[in-house]
């Protein structure tokens, strides 16, 4: 189907909707035309070949609205269409986030103002009567409200946005099984906007594309591999990444400067680098079996037809298309592929080589894979894989097998394994070094290399895999363990490194081997020196070192979980602990070494921040920029000044104000370590926790009952029932009945702080304060120290507050 075409026939197409069905159904598919204005011509022209296909009648109609209520659901993420704009996507995800944030604000002050019931009315419940035998009552443990339940509930009702929203969210299935410092990680992402959008635009990529898989818009005669809407938008977002790492600048310790840009083209994420690497180890891998005499045969796979969406040869529907994913696809080839595997591992076959996932016209992958094994196991191997192979769908592939599996041996006579994959690799890597070639289906490799990106980047396939080979990872780390005349820094750091760690001598030479290998690029070597093939990760000599970085500026307490932090890992924009590699782990018969390889540590600001650029051109001179900063470089004084200097210093020391700055502070240190060693002390579950009360003293009337007063407002005006109990706590000549309620003066204090606010005159409460702290300061000082005592409050509370507001409608007395 032409670009050209394309108009006419969504032209003709909407004029025979117009004829079918009733006016209430045009009215429903014209909503839904309306909603969806971006692919409305799709939708026009699928519901009319729907209608087609079924007569055109009351069936045919009834099924082209069936199959728009599908592709509705297929559009849309809840209440969002995955049609709509970046713009649209952000601001969606922003209301998500904020959404989220209301509501754990209103169920944190929901939870607080429970606690404070809670709490207050557990206060003045009435001593135990005497003649009651205990073993006669019920006693429940009371749990006190917490902010935990609030978290959970946003926790849970967020689970569930993001379902709605189709949405894989991975977390255990009971969120009550979620520790502190997991609901902490889970709910930063919940209420974060970056989180919402980089998931909706994620799925909403995916199921865009996969709708246009069905309404025949992604085959070899249209968007061939990856739709043309979906295409565009990736490559839209790559060149904003692109123009973002191009103005950030990052910045080492050696004050070397670069874009990000630029670090990104050094490395596997230049798409020529990565090619070379990719050939390389396939061209040394092939070296390594020749050299043991094993055979190399390549494998090509695919799926039945029921996971084609469109014909190869007709461009049209397939009927037999079971409307799976090319994720959901390439999730079956990797099923199958582990049942194989698991097959020729209790048969004690051994293989390496590589695999490499490409789409089909229609965006169905299949794959490509290299083998090399011992003759000896070569037929045992291809018996196997043929028979998952053909293990689903048998009946369509009699006596065709090539269709869904085929082999061919390499024979090294006519040509090398590498020269016979380099075409796959540079299709799905970079068509830069082989211009001028075709695809199977005729487009120029510089037209296909790009989509097929798109399409492994849109729908998150792993385009390549070696198996059975050693850890490239370790290959990338020795690589950066440079000469002096390669990186003069990264040299210097490691021989800093090697002398004060003092690694294994064993381990030392094993590392120089391994590097000289990395180095030179002999891969074959590197495999024989890492143990050869088939070895697992911790049998071979070395293997990445990770490790959680620190973050010495972060406090010792987190302040949303309240745990302490032991080791101060840093944590990223979500609370997990960051975790990445910093070397290699070199294991010997006589020890084990660790060898630092990443060296550098960058600081990304944006470019236009400051500084100047390495070997650019200095910024040329102006009236604003010719003013020299202040000079703060430390200067070493004369003798005779720094004579002077020490001795000012052994005055102040001597002092008797500094002696009193350093006991206050002494004492401030103590009395902090006592604190925090009681809040964090580890303490029984029972202990702290206020016993329920018994439901059958519940009909024993109390002393005081709290009056039912609707409509009261918050700040309670001062009463006469508020007066009395004020002076029952703080007055000294009410000590007696307080005595017989059971109330020490302790307590009463404690009531009286938490059942009254302070006057509301800040005069009053200044003089308060400032009599409170100089009677403690003065107890502190005293040779026999203490605290203030809990009858001296309650003095001072009666002198100065002759009844301050209640809290709440204070209890009535009876009598």
């Amino acid at each position: 189907m032409t670009t050209m075409k394309w108009p006419l026939i969504a032209k003709a197409a909407r004029e025979v909707e117009q004829t079918l069905g009733t006016p209430e159904c045009r009215n429903f598919r014209r909503k839904i035309f309306a909603r969806f204005p971006l692919v409305a011509d799709d939708l026009v022209c699928g519901a009319v070949a729907v209608a087609t296909a079924h007569g055109r009648g009351s069936m045919g109609n009834a099924k082209a609205n069936t199959w728009l209520r599908i592709m509705q659901k297929q559009l849309t993420l809840g209440p969002f269409n995955v049609t709509h704009d970046d713009q649209a996507l952000d601001d969606y995800a922003r209301a998500k986030a904020e959404a989220m944030a209301a509501s754990l604000s209103y169920r944190n002050r929901t939870v607080d103002a429970s606690y404070a019931a809670t709490r207050r009315k557990h206060f003045w419940r009435m001593p135990a009567p005497s003649g009651i035998h205990y073993s006669t009552l019920s006693f429940h443990r009371y749990v006190w409200p917490s902010r935990r339940i609030a978290e959970l509930d946003v926790i849970r009702e967020g689970l569930k946005e993001a379902r709605r929203h189709r949405l894989n969210l991975a977390t255990v299935a009971k969120p009550e099984q979620l520790s502190a410092s997991q609901r902490y990680i889970l709910l930063n992402k919940l209420l974060a906007a970056s989180w919402w959008r980089r998931k909706l635009r994620t799925q909403a990529s995916r199921r865009l594309d996969q709708f246009m898989r069905m309404v025949k818009r992604v085959h070899k005669r249209a968007g061939i591999y990856v739709s043309d809407l979906v295409f565009n938008h990736w490559q839209q977002r790559q060149a904003a990444n692109q123009a973002m790492l191009e103005e950030m600048l990052a910045v080492n310790q050696f004050d070397q400067e670069y874009t990000l840009a630029e670090l990104s083209a050094k490395g596997v994420g230049n798409r020529d680098i990565r090619f070379m690497e990719t050939m390389m180890r396939i061209r040394e891998t092939e070296a390594y079996a020749s050299h043991n005499g094993h055979r190399a045969v390549f494998v090509t796979w695919t799926l039945p037809s029921a996971w084609h969406a469109v014909l190869q040869n007709s461009g049209e529907p397939n009927p037999k298309y079971n409307g799976s994913t090319p994720r959901a696809a390439h999730a079956q080839l990797q099923k199958l592929w582990a049942q194989a595997r698991a097959k020729l591992k209790r048969d004690g076959i051994s293989y390496y080589g590589v695999r490499t996932a490409e789409p089909h016209h229609d965006g169905c992958p299949h794959w490509h894979m290299m083998l090399w094994v011992a003759e000896d196991q070569l037929d045992a191997l291809l018996a196997t894989i043929e028979h998952y192979a053909l293990s689903i769908d048998p009946e369509e592939v009699r006596g065709k097998k090539r269709v869904r599996i085929r082999f061919e041996h390499i024979d090294p006579d006519k040509g090398s394994a590498a020269g016979y994959v380099i075409k796959y690799v540079a299709k799905n890597i970079n068509c830069t070094q082989r211009p001028g070639e075709i695809d199977k289906y005729g487009r120029p490799m510089e037209s296909s290399a790009p989509r097929i990106a798109a399409w492994a980047s849109v729908h998150g396939i792993r385009q390549f895999q070696f198996f059975g080979l050693p850890s490239v990872t370790v290959w990338r780390e020795l690589r950066r363990l440079r000469d002096h005349e390669d990186d003069p820094f990264a040299a210097s750091c490691f021989e800093d490194w090697v002398a004060l760690t003092k690694p294994d001598p064993e381990a030392m030479a094993i590392l120089h081997d391994l590097r000289r290998a990395a180095h030179s690029s002999r891969w074959d070597k590197f495999i024989e020196l890492c143990g050869g093939p088939c070895v697992p990760l911790n049998d071979r000599p070395v293997r990445p070192w990770r490790m959680k970085w620190l973050d010495p500026k972060a406090e010792r307490i987190n302040r949303q979980t309240g745990e302490i932090r032991v080791n101060l890992e840093k944590l990223g924009v979500y609370g997990e602990p960051v975790e990445s590699i910093i070397g290699v782990t070199v294991t010997s018969q006589t020890g084990e070494a660790f060898f630092m390889s990443r060296v550098y540590r960058w600081e990304v600001k944006p470019a236009g921040f400051g500084g100047q650029r390495s070997g650019e051109a200095a910024e040329p001179w102006r009236a604003l920029n010719n003013c020299t900063g202040p000079d703060i470089q430390p200067r070493e004084p004369n003798p005779q000044e720094a004579f002077e200097q020490q001795e000012r210093l052994e005055a102040w020391r001597a002092s008797a104000g500094y002696q009193a700055e350093l006991e206050d502070v002494e004492r401030y240190e103590h009395q902090m370590r006592e604190k925090m060693h009681q809040k964090f002390a580890r303490v029984p579950e029972w202990q702290g926790v206020t016993e329920y009360f018994p439901p059958e003293l519940l009909s024993l009337e109390d002393l005081y009952q709290a009056p039912t007063r609707p409509g009261r407002a918050t700040q309670n005006p001062v009463t006469s029932e508020s007066r009395f109990l004020w002076k029952l706590l703080t007055s000294s000549s009410k000590a007696p009945q307080r005595q017989k309620l059971g109330i020490d003066d302790e307590q009463a204090l404690r009531l009286a702080a938490t059942f009254f606010e302070p006057p509301t005159d800040q005069k009053q409460r200044a003089t308060w304060s400032d009599l409170l702290l100089r009677i403690n300061r003065e107890r502190i000082q005293s040779p026999r120290g203490g605290q203030m005592r809990a009858d001296e409050a309650l003095m001072i509370a009666a002198a100065l507050w002759e009844a301050p507001a209640p809290v709440e409608p204070m209890p009535t007395p009876h009598s």
